[in-house]
């Protein structure tokens, strides 16, 4: 079904402190909810840790640990295009955070501190925690196991060849004046997701129910919520594991609270819907000059291979004018592309090599006879085929180069063709067919 993406929320047994044996059982949901082609998973705030480990939070020794089994789930996803929202206590700069991580295939993608940190009645997390709006806007970047990482609140992840984009926000940010996923949303992201800790009271879980059906409607996106289930309930609280998945403000899912198994629930969501929401209801872009775009982070992965044809001696000023109207015209970030690639017959041209250099695009050339063996089909052009040899340069080179498929077909302007291929890659956020 073209246009929608299946999100799941996961509460798995825990031990309080003990990482590997939460670590197996992350894994294990995990490989469930890949099987089923989720989209995205969420599992419960602190997860890999525990939520409920107090002052051992301080002990280097669980810190590492934590760190450790980060490591070793992101391993366990390798080759998947699930994402995963897991939580561990993150130490930066002598300040502790309260973090998700956000993994896909093997990465750790993204780290985003908790905002809002409860500090009344059963909670104290500002006894163990700093806010992550200590770090300022933007995003900061830190090294995990020699990966330079994202490290902040302003982060949207997306790509340019799906309507799949989320953000995250953790537990309290849901139940503040002002959440951080109302920002998040006008930034662009449709989905937010949730790995929360709350306690359960009574009335609290319809209070909870609401609070995630109403921000999905305010919002006009999708919301995943996982909370941290029984296994937690060591002290004087209790926790359900309330599991929750609104769709524009339509409860889609909700797991049954107090398993003393692991549960999974999911939930298929029209992206393209919500695509279109947004566009036809103005009163959600009027809200955008509340929280201007200022230094938020989009994360798109460099999968785009740029397809070149050009005349001979196009300057290289011709060439970024020509590419600057091509990204207007289909709305591209020019980051996606990772290089360029055209036919042989340009492998000498100052101006394409200048542009291409000026990009730092690897540029690869292909004969007109490779270009003639592109899985596809192609816009032909018989002027071309009389020059080169072959009746397309951009779109072929740009398939053979990426090892993909064509995402922007050709478009011709000022004497120059571009065309956008992308690169097989996990990210394709598990579109169900």
């Amino acid at each position: 079904m073209f246009g929608y993406y299946r999100l799941a929320s996961s509460v798995p047994q825990l031990r309080v402190a003990e990482v590997d044996y939460n670590v197996d059982q992350l894994t294990e949901e995990f490989r469930k909810a890949a099987e089923q082609q989720a989209a995205a998973v969420v599992f419960p705030e602190l997860c890999i840790t525990g939520y409920s480990c107090g002052d051992l939070f301080f002990q280097p020794n669980l810190r590492k640990a934590a760190l450790n089994g980060l490591l070793r789930f992101t391993e366990a996803t390798e080759g998947s295009g699930t994402i995963a929202v897991v939580g561990l206590p993150f130490l930066h700069e002598d300040a502790l955070y309260n973090t998700a991580a956000v993994v896909q295939s093997g990465r750790i993608l993204a780290l985003v501190p908790k905002t809002v940190l409860p500090n009344y009645r059963e909670f104290y997390e500002k006894r163990q925690f700093t806010s992550g709006r200590e770090l300022g806007t933007g995003a900061k970047e830190v090294t995990v196991n020699g990966m330079h990482i994202p490290f902040g609140t302003e982060i949207v992840f997306h790509e340019e060849s799906s309507p799949f984009s989320f953000g995250v926000e953790i537990c309290e940010d849901l139940w503040s004046v002002i959440p951080p996923s109302s920002k998040l949303a006008l930034l662009g992201a449709r989905a937010i997701l949730n790995p929360s800790a709350g306690t359960e009271l009574t009335g609290k879980a319809a209070y909870r129910r609401e609070l995630v059906r109403q921000q999905s409607g305010r919002c006009l996106c999708a919301y995943v919520l996982s909370s941290a289930g029984v296994h937690e309930s060591t002290t004087d609280t209790v926790f359900g594991g309330h599991s929750l998945i609104a769709d524009n403000g339509r409860p889609a899912a909700e797991g049954e609270r107090f398993c003393r198994e692991s549960t999974l629930i999911f939930a298929d969501v029209d992206f393209e819907r919500l695509e279109a929401a947004r566009l036809s209801e103005s009163s959600f872009n009027d809200s955008k000059s509340l929280f201007p775009a200022g230094n938020a982070l989009h994360l798109t992965p460099r999968i785009g291979v740029l397809g070149i044809g050009c005349r001979r001696g196009t300057t290289v000023e011709q060439l970024e004018a020509a590419f600057s109207a091509f990204c207007a015209a289909h709305t591209l970030a020019p980051q996606c592309i990772a290089a360029a690639a055209s036919i042989d017959l340009k492998q000498n041209e100052a101006g394409l090599l200048a542009f291409c250099a000026a990009h730092r695009w690897g540029l690869s050339f292909f004969s007109a006879e490779a270009l003639q063996t592109a899985p596809g089909s192609f816009t032909p052009s018989a002027f071309v085929r009389n020059v080169t040899g072959v009746d397309n340069v951009c779109e072929r080179a740009a398939v053979l180069a990426s090892g993909g498929s064509i995402r922007i077909p050709k478009q011709a302007g000022g004497g120059v063709t571009f065309a956008l291929a992308l690169s097989p890659f996990a990210p394709d956020w598990r579109v169900l067919s």
